[in-house]
């Protein structure tokens, strides 16, 4: 009897530490499915991922990027501008040097007189002074500089393509050029006005490039 229940207890306790056995090993089986998943997951998020700027230093990128654009522009600006004063000063006197002032009448029409010259012609679409008419600005900004009770009126013109609004802003632009080319040689804004006719007083008609060419224009007009 002392045997058989020995025998029993000895089955029960082998019974009992196979199933914690099994338990055991389950666990162990469900951690290590969760650590793969885990790390699974983990693949998958870092390679949908991607590093960025934070924003407050991705808006100081973008402050030092548009910063060094606008230097640039500005570099540009002046440069042009240093350019075309340079070219001014070195043949401003260079040209009208040999010219007394009793020469100089705005309105003579003398042929041997400089400033019967007051028309500056313009490429198409363009604002942009060509160097050949630099002379005839220069000698019209010396006589400002020389009577500064004397007025003009830069007037814009324009040929007949574009819209209304649109030749009415090239006239002014190219009224703009002149203007800015006698600030540099010296001569007083209130020296100066402007206005722009755009396409509204064609010095030639007609709708060919022969007549195109003389309205795209801008006329100095001395008022006193």
């Amino acid at each position: 009897m002392k045997l058989i229940n020995v025998m029993t207890s000895l089955v029960l306790m082998f019974a009992i530490s196979a199933c914690s056995l099994f338990d055991k090993q389950h666990q162990d089986d469900e951690h290590v499915g969760v650590e793969v998943e885990d790390k699974s997951i983990s693949t998958q998020a870092q390679t949908q991922f991607k590093p960025r700027i934070p924003p407050q230093h991705q808006d100081q990128a973008d402050t030092l990027a548009y910063q060094d654009q606008n230097n640039l522009t500005m570099g540009q600006l002046e440069s042009n501008l240093q350019n075309q004063s340079d070219y001014t000063d070195q043949h401003q006197h260079q040209n009208i040097s040999s010219v007394s002032q009793s020469d100089l009448d705005p309105f003579s029409d003398d042929q041997n007189n400089p400033l019967s010259d007051k028309i500056i012609y313009f490429d198409y679409n363009s604002d942009q002074i060509a160097s050949e008419y630099q002379t005839i600005i220069q000698y019209h900004g010396q006589y400002l500089l020389d009577n500064p009770q004397a007025m003009i009126e830069l007037e814009g013109h324009t040929d007949e393509r574009g819209s209304r609004e649109f030749n009415i802003g090239l006239g002014e632009r190219r009224a703009q050029s002149v203007y800015q080319s006698l600030l540099l040689q010296g001569v007083s804004p209130n020296q100066i006005q402007m206005i722009s006719y755009g396409e509204e007083m064609p010095a030639v008609d007609g709708h060919d490039e022969s007549a195109w060419k003389l309205n795209r224009r801008v006329v100095i007009v001395y008022i006193n």
